[in-house]
């Protein structure tokens, strides 16, 4: 059952990289947070599996989540109990990104669209 769980955990996750390594790691992480990891509050299996489900989907749909090889590998994420990190750290712009994003403002300033 909690195999299962972490194999559908590791199919959410962005970055499909070492799945033995990261569904132990997700195995270790619902064990974690059904023993009160997450405000040191116990949770039940299915209350567990679905907090960490849905902290790993919002995780792939950030930006941080979509860097590629930036992105950390599913162990790293579960091992350190990322899923538990301040979400405004995944939606940070890197200094690439931040340069990127200021290049596409200026070529668009003083450009007319109709309304």
């Amino acid at each position: 059952m909690i195999s299962d769980m972490a194999n559908i955990i590791y199919s959410a996750y962005p970055r499909k990289v070492a799945k033995r390594a990261a569904t132990k790691a997700i195995t270790y992480a619902l064990t974690r947070l059904h023993d009160g990891e997450f405000n040191d509050k116990p949770m039940v299996w299915e209350d567990a599996f679905k907090f960490l489900v849905a902290k790993t989907r919002q995780y792939a749909e950030s930006p941080a989540g979509n860097r590629e090889t930036l992105t950390p590998h599913p162990s790293t994420f579960f091992n350190q109990s990322r899923y538990l990190d301040n979400e405004i750290e995944w939606y940070r712009m890197t200094p690439e990104e931040t340069k990127m994003h200021r290049n596409q403002v200026e070529a668009n300033v003083g450009v007319w669209r109709p309304e």
